[in-house]
């Protein structure tokens, strides 16, 4: 007897090999077994592939593409989730609102690639400084939100200094500041629309303030 090796290839991928012993007069039904054992692995292949395109699609549609990190809509999402959650758990979710200081002036000065980068490592620095479950996402031009589930007003000030912190030591063209506006659900709002409000009126004030600051 002889035993017949045929390789399974799919999408141009080798994916192993099927053995089949050769006796001579059962050649017919062996090449059969080869060929339906190949066309199971294509199609077990193009599965793959499809479901690793729709990882991908998702992410892309979920992430914020100058950045990596959430996008509005995302974090629209989420806030909307936590509130839900902490509404029937009787917990509380902060959200903050940080805003780059002076960050035209900073593209006018330094030019848009160096804006860019800057926006980069400022979105890498407030989702390196969060929690697991906490949710960084780039709200707008140079304004990001920070979803932080069970998070009371008085640990939110931490927390918010801490971040406030890490984006002063983004490397950057030039030195980087940002003012924050932080509101606490239900404290400050009881629904995701008012807890935006009450963040950006926050923010507002933090700017007017003088900016490089925390207003909660």
């Amino acid at each position: 007897h002889n035993v017949v090796v045929a390789p399974l290839i799919a999408e141009g991928q080798p994916l192993g090999v099927v053995c089949v012993e050769h006796t001579g007069r059962a050649s017919h039904i062996e090449r059969r077994v080869v060929a339906m054992v190949t066309q199971f692995a294509a199609h077990a292949a193009l599965a793959l592939r499809n479901a690793w395109l729709l990882e991908q699609v998702q992410r892309m549609a979920d992430t914020d593409a100058l950045t990596g990190i959430a996008n509005r809509r995302t974090f629209e999402d989420t806030l909307l989730k936590e509130i839900s959650r902490a509404s029937r758990q009787g917990e509380q979710v902060t959200l903050m609102m940080v805003d780059v200081d002076h960050f035209k002036t900073f593209n006018d000065t330094y030019g848009h690639r160096a804006g860019d980068d800057a926006l980069r490592g400022v979105a890498q620095a407030l989702a390196g400084g969060c929690r697991v479950f906490d949710t960084a996402a780039r709200y707008g031009g140079e304004e990001f939100a920070l979803v932080l589930p069970s998070c009371s007003s008085a640990e939110s000030l931490v927390v918010s200094e801490r971040l406030r912190k890490r984006v002063a030591g983004v490397e950057a063209a030039a030195p980087l500041t940002a003012s924050a506006g932080v509101a606490t659900f239900p404290t400050h709002a009881s629904d995701a629309e008012g807890l935006i409000k009450a963040a950006d009126e926050a923010l507002y004030e933090a700017k007017a303030a003088g900016r490089d600051r925390i207003i909660s």
